[in-house]
């Protein structure tokens, strides 16, 4: 056999061997159960394809990750990085985890500290605070848009987790910033407009989310925009998508699991 025939076939083997996550795509979406591994600070694990994705570590409400729930599978989207594993699993940065609704018993499993070292963190291992037992900073909020006159129609937008109705930080700036732009241009309407999303994954399969999240995501906004505080004579339009939209959730603003919020000056 020629020598260039044998390095050919060496070479095909080689990349026959690469992981997928070492080609040019390396986003990975899937749905799963969390797991957690049991190191000082807990880390968060996701599985799919039989490798092990880290997530990130426990945290509470002030941390940047907001880990998932034993009892609840979870959708994941992510970018394979090219940092060391942490806790046994290649990282995922960025990285996008969803709680889903849905009770699953079968979520519940925890791995041994193993001689892992904890992940990077910025707090100990007790319920909050930082090593010490000193509590955090609350977490910046984004300084307050200025708005001025002349007022035109403008459109705040409320990101969701995936089939969650749950306003978490970023969508309640983008509440609190629709409500005070309504009031400052005297609002003859509020136009809200929520949507559904559909998540192509890595195994081809779709996760669509529930038909009612529309609507859901629309009360809840409307709701949210009564509470802060809309002029009394603006009149409130709350519409919603039943046909499910392709996302991607790792896009900011993503509109397919979203609400858009139009004010429109008096």
């Amino acid at each position: 056999m020629r020598l260039s025939s044998v390095l050919c076939r060496m070479l095909w083997s080689c990349l026959l061997v690469v992981p997928a996550a070492q080609g040019a795509d390396r986003r990975v979406a899937f749905v799963g159960c969390p797991i957690l591994r049991n190191t000082t600070l807990p880390c968060w694990l996701g599985e799919t394809g039989g490798e092990l994705y880290y997530l990130g570590p426990q945290g509470d409400l002030t941390a940047d990750f907001y880990p998932p729930e034993f009892r609840h599978k979870m959708l994941v989207q992510g970018v394979v990085s090219d940092q060391p594993r942490i806790c046994g699993g290649l990282v995922l940065k960025p990285v996008k985890v969803s709680v889903l609704p849905a009770l699953d018993i079968n979520c519940n499993v925890m791995l041994p500290a193993a001689a892992y070292p904890d992940p990077p963190n910025k707090r100990g291992s007790g319920p909050s605070g930082v090593k010490g037992g000193a509590l955090p900073p609350a977490p910046p909020r984004p300084v307050p848009a200025i708005f001025a006159a002349p007022y035109t129609t403008r459109t705040f937008t409320a990101v969701f987790d995936a089939d969650s109705e749950r306003l978490w930080r970023p969508a309640q700036v983008a509440v609190e910033t629709a409500a005070r732009y309504a009031t400052e241009a005297r609002a003859s309407t509020i136009d809200i407009l929520a949507y559904r999303a559909s998540f192509r994954l890595s195994d081809g399969t779709d996760y669509v989310e529930a038909k009612s999240i529309g609507q859901s995501r629309a009360r809840a906004i409307e709701q949210a925009l009564i509470t802060v505080g809309v002029p009394r004579e603006s009149r409130i339009v709350v519409r919603w998508k039943t046909a499910a939209m392709p996302s991607n959730q790792l896009q900011e603003n993503n509109r397919a699991q979203s609400v858009s919020i139009t004010v429109k000056p008096g």
